[in-house]
């Protein structure tokens, strides 16, 4: 039962998705262990050598140093970026792959199997550095055959393009993910799909919305109670506090013209 799945994952800068085709033909998106659709792409290193992927990671990370935790690293994917937890170095091919055992760990034990093959998506713009360094962290991962996919190809996928035979279409894809901010054109003929044009910027991305936001909130702090920034930034509370409440009210104003937090400072 081993190549029963074959897995689809989108293994993003900020979340993560795994989905399969049903028996019925019918793309299902899997829940992970927390009964969620989305993997927080987070990593936690505690301090019992444990390391800890998703909400939980997520969740705790508040509890621990900003040094061992890591987020985005998709950013750094193809890089020679490396952290140092405890003696032991970790890349991003094995970072990435951590989440992806995750995701995949947890999809086996829902369906009591083992699987071996997936299609990972990437950005259009990946070039074969990263795009190999992507294959190799899902067989890091405990994968024997990996496909890379674009993208914008998958999301035309999603949309029926692609089905079948029928007049060719250009299309455009936009990409607003946590990381990167993509346009993509693709000449979709049948189930050929050929891109002709990407572009856009590559850190314009949630995570750059947050950073914003944590630019705001410093600086309307630091007038109403006269500090300084350099106190917000010496404290590793407040900082950890400023980037998961910036998240918090980047989510809240999407369907709210205004939202409320609060952030203790000091003792």
């Amino acid at each position: 039962m081993s190549n029963e799945y074959v897995i689809g994952i989108d293994l993003g800068t900020t979340y993560s998705c795994l989905a399969y085709i049903d028996e019925e033909g019918d793309p299902i998106v899997e829940k992970n262990f927390e009964q969620e659709d989305t993997t927080p792409s987070v990593i936690l290193f505690n301090e019992n050598g444990e390391i800890i992927v998703g909400s939980p990671a997520k969740d705790m990370a508040i509890m621990y140093p900003m040094e061992r935790v890591v987020t985005a690293i998709k950013r750094q994917i193809g890089t020679d970026y490396e952290v140092d937890i405890d003696g032991d170095k970790y890349t991003p091919i094995t970072l990435s792959a951590a989440i992806l055992r995750k995701m995949i760990n947890d999809f086996n034990d829902n369906h009591g199997v083992e699987v071996k093959r997936a299609v990972i998506t990437c950005p259009a713009y990946f070039g074969q550095t990263e795009r190999d360094a992507t294959k190799t962290a899902g067989k890091v991962a405990g994968l024997e055959d990996v496909t890379i996919i674009n993208e914008p190809t998958a999301a035309a996928i999603s949309f029926g393009f692609g089905a079948g035979a029928g007049e060719k279409k250009r299309v455009m894809v936009y990409d607003l993910g946590g990381g990167t901010f993509d346009v993509t054109v693709l000449d979709i003929d049948g189930s050929a799909f050929t891109a002709v044009a990407t572009d856009g910027e590559r850190l314009l991305g949630g995570k750059d919305w947050d950073q914003v936001l944590i630019k705001i909130i410093k600086q309307k702090v630091c007038e109403e109670n006269d500090i300084e920034e350099s106190e917000l930034e010496d404290d590793d509370d407040v900082k950890q506090s400023l980037i998961l409440d910036s998240e918090t009210i980047k989510k809240r104003l999407s369907s709210a013209e205004s939202t409320k937090g609060t952030l203790t400072v000091g003792g």
